[in-house]
């Protein structure tokens, strides 16, 4: 059986261990479970690469030692030494109240490789071999362009069936954006609502029934997030505490079980391809590119602040590749 919640983890409500500790210090801060479950990975990656030291006991130069590790020994991506030197500097900043400033290591040379995009009959394939509700999820990603944290965390009054659109919440860099509806989904996102909505009235007749509403979208009352609107498309099936204990709430289907089928799935479809959940995404915006979609308007469906970064499908084209005769071709046809 999958893992099919994003719920946080149980700390006491006076916690008294560090890792609890840093779990409330985290929340305290509104941010999100992906990044305080990223947080706590690294925490505990550099506590237990200087023999269980105390970060308390620890300075920069160990801070700086542990990045350069990363990038020399280790050989990670740019990205994921960013990922580490962020959880470190809320560790330390925010937590510990130790001042980080002008950290000096290496950087790593590592960039991310050109990212892996299906054909269309590779995707399809991909999808066909999901379980509800993966499936679904699977279709948004590579119909809409969603990142997998944006598909599992639609909520209902996300979606304007009528204008065939979507509505992102607060994705990277806390910015809402529309994206289209593909008509292949509006059946399938109906039946899952009705699931969604079933759930929910379950729900409410056990006194419960609010979904989980991070601060960072202002003040949702309690009432709010008990409204059928503000529940999540892809529920939890079971419910957890927020943040602050102080109440039980339902969050949403977790990216990690996503992966996790997506990783099946394409073992089933019998592609030798790494395939993730976001190569949906990286198709999605290469197959507009092919069909001549503008450049400008897939950056603003993606949701990149920079169009640059949506050129980096341009280098992964085929486009017109079928019309380029080979030198070695060409000497053979002149032969």
């Amino acid at each position: 059986m999958p893992k099919i919640t994003e719920a946080r983890v149980p700390i006491p409500s006076r916690p008294n261990k560090f890792i609890h500790r840093l779990r409330a210090c985290i929340r305290s801060h509104n941010l999100s479970v992906s990044t305080e479950r990223s947080y706590v990975d690294w925490t505990k990656r550099l506590i237990k690469y200087y023999g269980m030291k105390h970060p308390e006991e620890m300075n920069k130069r160990d801070v700086e030692r542990f990045l350069s590790y990363l990038a020399v020994d280790r050989q990670v991506t740019k990205n994921t030494q960013k990922s580490a030197l962020n959880a470190f500097s809320f560790l330390f900043n925010r937590f510990l109240k130790i001042p980080l400033e002008s950290l000096d290591f290496k950087i790593s040379g590592q960039v991310r490789n050109n990212p892996v995009v299906m054909t269309h009959e590779q995707a399809l394939s991909v999808i066909s071999r999901l379980p509800p509700p993966f499936k679904l999820v699977a279709e948004l990603m590579y119909g809409s362009g969603l990142r997998v944290g944006e598909a599992v965390s639609l909520r209902v009054q996300d979606i304007a069936f009528a204008k065939r659109q979507i509505l992102i919440r607060n994705a990277k860099g806390q910015k809402d954006r529309i994206t289209m509806l593909p008509n292949r989904c509006v059946e399938s996102l109906e039946a899952q609502i009705l699931i969604a909505e079933n759930l929910h009235q379950h729900s409410l007749s056990r006194g419960e029934g609010a979904a989980f509403v991070p601060d960072t979208f202002g003040k949702i009352s309690r009432e709010q997030r008990k409204s059928f609107g503000w529940q999540y498309i892809f529920p939890a099936r079971l419910t957890s505490y927020e943040h602050n204990n102080s109440e039980k709430v339902r969050f949403h289907l977790s990216q990690e079980s996503v992966r996790q089928q997506v990783k099946e799935a394409t073992y089933r479809a019998g592609l030798c391809l790494k395939i993730t959940p976001h190569s949906f995404r990286h198709s999605f915006a290469t197959h507009l590119l092919e069909t001549g979609a503008n450049i400008r308007v897939i950056q603003e469906l993606l949701g990149h602040s920079d169009v640059t970064t949506t050129e980096i499908y341009t280098h992964v084209l085929n486009r017109n590749l079928d019309r380029v005769i080979s030198p070695l071709d060409q000497l053979w046809i002149c032969s």
